[in-house]
């Protein structure tokens, strides 16, 4: 059970849960003794809560890193077995790892999203304590999952997140030289200036970027594409157009999800 619960809050970052308060609800009546279920209710919060506040997708991401981090090294405080990600700290024998979980991941999103404590985080931060029995283990885990949230806060107060960055798009255009192709300013701009969770730089693995407009490289590989990609392109073989045609398929999918 424990495996469990290190797994799923290792990957609570990556889950999409968009079930709302409705698949939030059916987490909670599974089997309340499952670990696991808490970090799965937890990541169906914090969605709920993005959309609410119409929180554009690189600060989801990014908040949700914060979540399963705070998430994993409160378990870690109170189960040990692994090496803890940010905050190395020692819980009470006995803690619950289930509060400490609810606490956590509370208290992450209060902090970043504080508008939707009254409304979302508060009711379900009550809600999974009440499936939990009064003691000192309940408190315990509490305490814990505060503590490692309060200091990891403090560790990425000045991480970059969030930070005005405007871009400035040439003009006129220049060729070679991105420019945004809607009318509101491009998103999540900060990112590639904030401290990184695990490397040692921003920049680390960044490729190099594409060749010059000049060269004999980049003409080759642009009339590569636009044969290779022509509606009536004869050299693209069967498994790459039905490739493209299911990932346009997901695309539309997604697309009227998101309208």
């Amino acid at each position: 059970m424990r495996a469990r619960l290190i797994t799923v809050a290792l990957v609570a970052v990556l889950a999409a849960g968009l079930g709302g308060a409705a698949a939030a609800n059916r987490a909670h009546a599974q089997q309340a003794s499952a670990p696991d279920m808490y970090v799965s209710f937890w990541d169906r919060i914090a969605n709920q809560a993005f959309t609410a506040s119409a929180v554009p997708p690189p600060d989801g991401s990014v908040i949700s890193a914060y979540v399963g981090i705070a998430v994993y090294d409160s378990v870690m405080a109170i189960e040990g077995g692994y090496q803890p990600f940010a905050v190395d700290v020692d819980a009470p024998h006995g803690a619950s790892p289930e509060a400490a979980v609810v606490a956590a991941a509370h208290a992450i999103l209060v902090h970043y999203l504080p508008e939707q404590q009254e409304a979302i985080l508060d009711p379900a931060y009550d809600e999974s304590l009440a499936t939990m029995p009064d003691g000192q283990a309940k408190d315990d885990g509490v305490a814990a999952g505060e503590y490692v949230a309060r200091v990891f806060i403090r560790q990425r107060a000045d991480d970059g997140f969030r930070v005005n960055v405007e871009y400035i798009p040439p003009d006129p255009p220049i060729p070679g030289v991105w420019i945004p192709t809607a009318q509101t300013p491009p998103l999540g701009t900060y990112m590639p200036n904030m401290t990184p969770f695990s490397l040692g730089r921003p920049s680390q693995f960044r490729p190099g970027g594409p060749p010059r407009l000049s060269s004999r490289r980049w003409a080759r590989e642009y009339n590569e594409v636009k044969e290779i990609g022509s509606r009536t392109s004869t050299t693209r073989t069967p498994s790459a157009s039905s490739a493209a045609s299911s990932a346009a398929s997901i695309r539309v999918s997604w697309d009227l999800r998101l309208a």
